[in-house]
């Protein structure tokens, strides 16, 4: 059930850490899994701690939260507004192409 909610979600970072035999990374669909676990199956430390940024950025108005694009939540949503509305210009674009009437060609040496 857990991946099918990252899935719907698609967070830019997964991290987890129970699965002690399987230490790394990889990123799938634009998500970023980590599996973060610092011991093995025999509860020694095997494994160093994982280490992953996130952009915060502080503004002259305030703190405001980047995501890992580099972009605020405000213009990510902005963007993926925008995104939206160019897929939905391309469908109606696509639709109005093949909406075109047929014609026929007269010259029978065509």
């Amino acid at each position: 059930m857990l991946i099918e909610a990252v899935k719907r979600i698609k967070p830019k970072v997964h991290v987890f850490g129970h699965i002690h035999e399987a230490y790394g990374e990889i990123t799938i669909d634009g998500t970023r899994f980590i599996n973060a676990c610092s011991c093995s199956l025999r509860y020694k430390i095997e494994h160093p701690p994982v280490i992953v940024d996130f952009p915060i950025l502080v503004k002259n108005n305030g703190p405001k939260i980047y995501d890992m694009t580099g972009l605020t939540v405000e213009e990510e949503e902005k963007k993926k507004a925008k995104e939206q509305e160019e897929d939905e210009d391309d469908e109606e674009s696509e639709g109005s192409a093949s909406d075109q009437e047929d014609y026929e060609v007269e010259d029978e040496d065509f």
